[in-house]
C-alpha cells in the first residue's frame, strides 16, 4: 500500500491549485471525480490484467529473484523492457513537477493565512508571483527523502501524510456542515455530512491497519497542528 498509494495522489493538483481556476467550486468537484474514477479504473484493469497474465508465485516474489532479478512488468511489455524503465521514469518525473507546482502554492497559501506563526517568509513571492522560499523548503525536503534512498520508508510516511490530510478534511467538512457554519455552502448535490464523517473513519482505519507507527507519528504531528491552530484563533 506504501508504495501504490503515492501513486494516485495527483487528483489533488486541481485542489492546489484552485487559485489559478475560473470557476473552482465547479472544477474541482467534477475535476476531481473524474481523475478519480478515471486513476481506479486504469489501476484495478493492471492489477486485473497481471492476476490473469502472471503465476502467482511470481507475484508474491518482491524481489524478482525467480526471474533471474528481472521485473515481471519489464519481461510483459513490448517489444522491449525498456519501454517499462522509460515510462516509470518519465511518470516519476512528471509527478515530482507537478508537485513543485502545487506543493509550494498550498504552503505559501498557508504562511499568507498565517497559520502557523513564524511561516510569514514562507509566503512572499518573486516578480513573477512565484512562491520561490516555499519552492527552495519543498524541494529541499524532497531532496532529503531522496538521499535515504529506501523507496519502503519513505512511502508509508508519504502515504500516512496524505491519509491523514484526508481524514481532517473530511472530519472539518462534517463538523462545518453540522455546526452550519455560514462560509460553509457546498455546492455539490451528492454531498452529504455522514459521507465525511464515514471518509474521517476510514482514513484512520486504513492508517493504523497497515503501519500503525507511522500513523502514530502522522497523528500526533496532525494533531499538534491543529491545537496550535485552535489556540491562536482563541
Amino acid at each position: 500500500m506504501g508504495s501504490y498509494f503515492p501513486s494516485v495522489t495527483g487528483i489533488l493538483t486541481g485542489s492546489n491549485m484552485s487559485g489559478d481556476l475560473a470557476d473552482p467550486g465547479r472544477s474541482i468537484p467534477l475535476g476531481t471525480l473524474a481523475a478519480q474514477l478515471t486513476t481506479s479504473f486504469v489501476y484495478l484493469s493492471f492489477v486485473l490484467i497481471f492476476g490473469w497474465c502472471v503465476e502467482p508465485t511470481v507475484l508474491l516474489d518482491k524481489s524478482g529473484a525467480s526471474i533471474l532479478n528481472r521485473m515481471v512488468r519489464g519481461e510483459l511489455s513490448w517489444p522491449t523492457h525498456w519501454v517499462s524503465i522509460i515510462g516509470c521514469f518519465l511518470s516519476t518525473f512528471g509527478a515530482g513537477l507537478q508537485s513543485l507546482c502545487s506543493a509550494p502554492r498550498l504552503l505559501a497559501s498557508m504562511a499568507q493565512d498565517e497559520i502557523l506563526p513564524g511561516m510569514g517568509w514562507l509566503g512572499k513571492t518573486n516578480c513573477w508571483k512565484e512562491p520561490f522560499n516555499a519552492l527552495l523548503v519543498t524541494a529541499g525536503i524532497g531532496l532529503v527523502c531522496l538521499m535515504l534512498a529506501r523507496l519502503d520508508v519513505v512511502a508509508p510516511f508519504t502515504a500516512m501524510f496524505f491519509l491523514n490530510l484526508y481524514a481532517w478534511v473530511n472530519l472539518a467538512c462534517a463538523v462545518s456542515t453540522l455546526m452550519g457554519a455560514p462560509a460553509w455552502r457546498p455546492r455539490f448535490k451528492g454531498y452529504h455530512w455522514s459521507l465525511s464523517l464515514l471518509g474521517f473513519f476510514l482514513a484512520y482505519f486504513i492508517m493504523f491497519s497497515t503501519f500503525w507507527y507511522f500513523a502514530l507519528a502522522t497523528f500526533v504531528m496532525g494533531s499538534s497542528v491543529v491545537l496550535l491552530v485552535t489556540l491562536k484563533g482563541r
